[in-house]
């Protein structure tokens, strides 16, 4: 044991110049004027990065943010800003949402559940400007993107977050997580037939499935789980946890903290 010991410990001495080296490189390159790289979704997870991937999705609604709280206009990008969905791209679909797209895809679907996500403006708050936080994983916990909603749950905002992995991105996306996927699947097919950059996406992937993930089955209707429950989907395996929900046992202690923050944090 010593000896390994004496191994760990010369190795890592080794590294700490090497790192130093590395940093200073960085920063003449940052001198350059170069700020960064940007990096594809997923790309730190090392079974995921170019292969098909499996995502989980989910909002948690004890991440919240008061809207009279935390106003200051800080100018500096938040820490791992490249998760964060915002911008022109994302506004300009949740306009388009409450056109001929949003009504089209409104149409009711018979499903066991009775939750209405469709409505594209839904409720909002008067004391919250940010009601939510959404987020889209993959199977191994490593993040893809983060996104602040200012509703209730709305099929749109989930929509929104596949649309920008799959066509933004080019990940090919071939199994959905998600809690109401029996509602959510025909929702997000006929909203696609609208947009035409993302139909050919489904069109080439058709094999996309919408499992209901196994530990939220027993909120559905019987009829509902033989229909859609990932124990007899073909293909989606078995996934033992779900890990945004993993992410949220985690993290909503903090919305007491989220809620007076800032809103670059």
């Amino acid at each position: 044991m010593e000896v390994l010991y004496i191994g760990i410990e010369r190795r890592f001495l080794l590294s700490v110049p090497e790192y130093g080296y590395l940093q200073c490189a960085t920063m003449k390159v940052a001198a350059l004027g170069v700020q960064g790289c940007e990096e594809r979704p997923l790309s730190s997870c090392a079974a995921c990065d170019g292969a098909p991937v499996h995502i989980n999705m989910d909002f948690n609604f004890s991440l919240c943010h008061n809207a009279k709280c935390g106003t200051s206009d800080v100018q500096l990008p938040p820490p791992n800003s490249q998760h964060y969905l915002r911008g022109e791209a994302v506004n300009q679909l949740l306009l388009e949402s409450s056109g001929a797209a949003g009504t089209a895809a409104a149409a009711d679907t018979p499903a066991c559940s009775d939750f209405d996500a469709a409505r594209v403006l839904g409720r909002t708050s008067k004391s919250h400007d940010i009601t939510a936080v959404g987020v889209t994983m993959c199977r191994h916990s490593v993040v893809a993107h983060v996104m602040d909603i200012g509703t209730g749950e709305r099929y749109i905002y989930g929509a929104i977050m596949l649309y920008m992995l799959m066509v933004q991105h080019a990940l090919q996306v071939v199994v959905v997580w998600y809690d109401i996927n029996c509602k959510f699947e025909p929702w997000f097919k006929r909203w696609a037939v609208a947009k035409a950059v993302l139909l050919p996406v489904l069109q080439c992937a058709a094999a996309v499935l919408f499992p209901l993930p196994v530990w939220h089955r027993y909120a559905h209707s019987a009829a509902c789980q033989g229909r859609n429950d990932a124990l007899y989907a073909q293909g989606v395996g078995r996934q033992y946890h779900e890990p945004a929900e993993t992410l949220w046992a985690w993290l909503s202690a903090l919305g007491i903290i989220t809620q007076y923050m800032t809103q670059r944090n």
